[in-house]
Formats: structure tokens, sequence, C-alpha cells
């Protein structure tokens, strides 16, 4: 019986600790937008929205910071949001950013509108294959690296195990050349 108080007593004190933090996480989320918010109901709907739209974060993030301030003025919060979203959209979808975003490895949550997604995505595409290619190359290096670590060290290692490693290493270096002509090829193919 005393260990179930305590357990209760303990989970009550978390479940106030866990509701203060949400509760100050509004205002402490909200903040970063510029102009020093002090708390929900002082936000800048329509800047928070910019940012959003700027970063090129999907609409349902408005619910989510509208959840966190449980405010009763959703209607005109929304409003506010969407304009400074469609704004910050301008800034976000254009090719040169989607090319970026891909690049970078960013995922794209598909929030350009029709008439700017077709070069954003153009864009994007072209970025990400040349992440994605830099990201193999990484590995395929690492795994060469591995590879010829184990044949230096390896006083124990058999003749047909060595014959088995150098046929990986070739094996890996000419995929490295191949990842790198592609790259080179996608880097050209831009302009950079």
């Amino acid at each position: 019986m005393r260990k179930t108080r305590i357990f209760w007593s303990f989970s009550g004190a978390l479940k106030g600790l866990l509701l203060l933090l949400l509760s100050s996480g509004c205002a402490t989320h909200l903040n970063s937008a510029k102009g020093g918010l002090e708390s929900c109901s002082k936000a800048d709907w329509f800047e928070l929205g910019r940012q959003d739209g700027a970063r090129g974060l999907p609409l349902g993030n408005f619910e989510k910071r509208q959840a966190v301030c449980q405010s009763t003025t959703y209607l005109d919060q929304q409003k506010l949001y969407i304009n400074g979203r469609n704004l910050g959209l301008v800034e976000y979808c254009q090719a040169s950013n989607g090319y970026e975003i891909g690049r970078t490895g960013q995922l794209y949550f598909y929030v350009c509108p029709f008439p700017n997604e077709t070069e954003f995505l153009t864009e994007y595409r072209r970025g990400r294959q040349i992440y994605q290619l830099e990201s193999a190359n990484s590995s395929l290096a690492q795994e060469i690296e591995k590879r010829l670590s184990i044949l230096e060290n390896g006083r124990n290692i058999s003749i047909s195990e060595k014959k088995e490693l150098d046929e990986q290493i070739q094996s890996l270096r000419i995929a490295l050349t191949e990842n790198k002509k592609n790259l080179e090829q996608l880097r050209s193919s831009r302009g950079g």
C-alpha cells in the first residue's frame, strides 16, 4: 500500500513537472521569432508562419504551435499564420534553394505551389542525387580503409582471405571511381 502511494505521488509530481515544462515551452518555443515574444498570447503568428514557410515546414506545424498555446482565437491566428507561411514559401520554393535542400540531405515536404514546384523539384532531385553519391562515396572509402587495415594488421590471415580482401578492395575502388564520375557529371550539368 505504501509503495502504491509513493508511486502515485511520484507520478503526480512527474505529471506536474511535465505540465510546467509544456506550458513554459510555448513561450520559449514562440520566443524564437523576431520581436522577443513574451507569451503565446503575444505571438506574431504572421512572422511564425513566415519563418515556417521559409523553412519548408508543412501546414500542420500551425496545429502543433496552436495546440501548445491552447488559444481561443484559432481562426485569427490561422489566417495570420497562413499569410505569413505563404510569404515564406515564396522564399523557400526557389529552384536554387531546392538544390541546396537536396544537396544537404534535408527532406522536402511537398509544400511548394504547383508553378514553383516543378523547377524546385528538378533542382531538389539533382541536389539529392549529389548528396546520395557523396554519402555513398564516404561509405565506400570507409569500407576500403577498413579492409586495408585488416590486410596491414592481419598476421593470422590466410592467403585465401587476403585474396578475398584484395578483390573486395578492388571492387570497392571501382564503385568509388564510378560514383566520382557520376558526381562530376551531375555537378557539371548544373554549372558548378
